[in-house]
């Protein structure tokens, strides 16, 4: 017994010592950088009267266009169907409005149960629009928040679309309408070459059939490799990945082209 409390005397004497010790240094930091900011201009100060009211204001606005919903969205019920590897979120108000959203299939295939079991069993009997606070409770409903990775957001994500696309056929409006203002109705997209393992000319070969199909005005095509879904395959074994792109890389006259080179 004596050696434990000799123990623990020691080392709260040991503590108590550094902590003398670290105020001590912190003290000697604290008056040098004092000393170096009075040797400062007082031009080069930033300004401590900056007025955020303006922006506090903004960020206390919601999101979600609530006055576009007069009526309370209840909703009923939220699905997710699977037909083999395919995923459809499925949401339905007690007034028979519906939203759908298609989900990322490649991660669903292996997190649809945190839909079923952590995320779904909140939402019936919520009202779609308080969207913004929904999500603030969902966060911490059965310790979501302790998931934190694709395993949270993709679920979550597909939950959002759906009753964003719900909201969106009850007002009659786009999604980018129920939260601000449409600035440019049509976008710009390129083909991309999902090529990866073959070399450049077998690659050009099947991205000029997927152009001609899209009539897409862009492409972006990739020499080299950024990954292999079977992690055995030897760099070496890929012909042309070191080589030079082919000097006949044309895929249209009206065809940008982007170049990517992974070395």
């Amino acid at each position: 017994m004596s050696f434990t409390i000799f123990r623990i005397e020691l080392k709260l004497h040991v503590m108590n010592r550094n902590r003398r010790d670290f105020l001590k240094s912190a003290s000697l930091v604290s008056a040098g950088a004092v000393a170096l900011n009075s040797c400062q201009p007082a031009t080069s100060r930033p300004d401590r009267n900056v007025d955020y009211s303006v922006l506090d204001e903004i960020l206390e606005k919601p999101v979600l266009k609530k006055e576009l919903f007069p009526d309370p969205v209840i909703i009923d019920t939220l699905e997710l169907l699977r037909f083999e590897n395919n995923f459809i979120c499925r949401v339905r108000s007690t007034d028979g409005a519906t939203g759908i959203s298609v989900g990322n299939n490649a991660q669903l295939q292996s997190v649809w149960p945190v839909f079923n079991v952590r995320l779904q069993p909140f939402f019936p009997g919520k009202d779609a629009r308080d969207l913004e606070s929904l999500f603030e409770e969902l966060y911490v409903y059965k310790s979501n928040y302790k998931l934190q990775n694709l395993a949270l957001w993709v679920p979550w994500a597909t939950i959002e679309f759906a009753l964003l696309d719900m909201l969106g056929r009850i007002a009659g409006k786009s999604i980018g309408q129920l939260i601000g203002r449409i600035h440019n109705p049509e976008i710009a997209v390129y083909q991309a070459n999902n090529y990866r393992g073959k070399s450049a000319e077998e690659s050009l070969e099947g991205i000029k059939e997927y152009v001609d199909r899209s009539q897409a005005k862009a492409v972006k095509f990739k020499v080299g490799i950024v990954c292999f879904r079977r992690w055995n395959l030897r760099v070496s074994s890929l012909p042309g990945l070191r080589a030079p792109p082919p000097e006949n890389l044309s895929v249209g006259e009206e065809v940008h082209r982007r170049l990517f080179f992974w070395r």
